[in-house]
């Protein structure tokens, strides 16, 4: 498991890789809780964390890619020094994975020790408690400044400047190529650059739902078509009620991200490996699960 770890005698806490260590988290949580022995959706995309005292699990958190608390389970003994050393190695952690706040309702299990470790109320949320984190600077990132993003200009400036800064390769994961977002001509025309820029280059999308692009059309759709040994589009089969987040990466350094695709608040950075690894990581196995959809190979431009 990861190398950074919490020791609070007796407990020891770690983070856990979704990817590589899938059957060690579920057998973890299984043994302390049944119910969660079983993989849900949530899983691919959160950050998980294992207690153990005496090597045999002891605890379990799960933390959403929002900050959001999620599952939380210890054993009844030396269960708030369990809670405890969990919290410590996700306030520890998570920057690394590029997240700026944890949050937990007010009412959490947890809470002493919540705000033992500073939590405090949300501003306008009491029902919410919140820790601000400090930005990450660990070896794994240049540490350049988060970027909040919430309005349309904002997000179609740093887009572009994103794109402008790729050496090699763009990859997209969206709901439907948002037409707010990636339909209009400075960034389609910079996207083409990247794609003429050397024949090493590479774009990759992958979208949720088609509909819109085989209705209205899009100026990317149009640029795969046109590059279409460097652009490639594809459609991820899943179901449509599921929340995923969106995310744009250039490089292995650059990011966009939208943690929940029906709201135009995202964060931004130019330059954070750190936090873009684990998405690409992602971003490879929806790449398995997808497929070239035949209707848009088949739109008329």
């Amino acid at each position: 498991m990861g190398e950074d770890t919490v020791d609070y005698c007796p407990v020891h806490a770690c983070h856990a890789s979704w990817a590589e260590e899938q059957a060690t988290i579920l057998a973890h949580r299984g043994q302390l809780q049944p119910a969660l022995a079983q993989a849900c959706p949530a899983d691919s995309e959160a950050l998980h964390y294992l207690a153990t005292i005496n090597e045999q699990p002891a605890g379990y958190l799960s933390i959403s890619l929002d900050g959001s608390l999620a599952e939380g389970i210890t054993r009844s003994d030396h269960a708030s020094d369990t809670a405890e050393a969990l919290l410590r190695q996700a306030v520890l952690d998570t920057p690394r994975r590029g997240l700026s706040r944890l949050v937990a309702p007010a009412s959490h299990p947890w809470r002493d020790s919540l705000l033992q470790l500073g939590f405090a109320a949300a501003e306008n949320r009491d029902s919410l408690l919140c820790l601000l984190l400090p930005p990450d600077r660990s070896n794994n990132a240049s540490g350049s400044e988060l970027v909040r993003l919430d309005q349309v200009d904002q997000f179609r400036a740093f887009s572009v400047q994103l794109v402008q800064q790729a050496a090699r390769s763009l990859v997209i994961f969206s709901d439907d190529l948002e037409a707010w977002l990636y339909d209009h001509d400075d960034f389609t025309s910079t996207v083409m650059q990247l794609a003429q820029k050397s024949r090493n280059s590479n774009i990759r999308i992958i979208v949720r739902d088609t509909r819109a692009l085989l209705e209205r059309g899009h100026r990317l759709l149009r640029a795969c078509h046109r590059a279409s040994d460097k652009i490639h589009l594809h459609k991820l089969p899943v179901n449509q009620s599921e929340k995923l987040p969106c995310f744009m990466i250039v490089d292995d350094n650059g990011l966009i991200l939208r943690p929940d695709s029906q709201v135009m608040q995202g964060i931004g950075y130019t330059d954070y490996r750190a936090r873009a690894r684990p998405l690409l990581e992602q971003f490879e196995q929806y790449w398995t699960r997808s497929y070239i959809d035949p209707d848009l190979r088949m739109h008329t431009i």
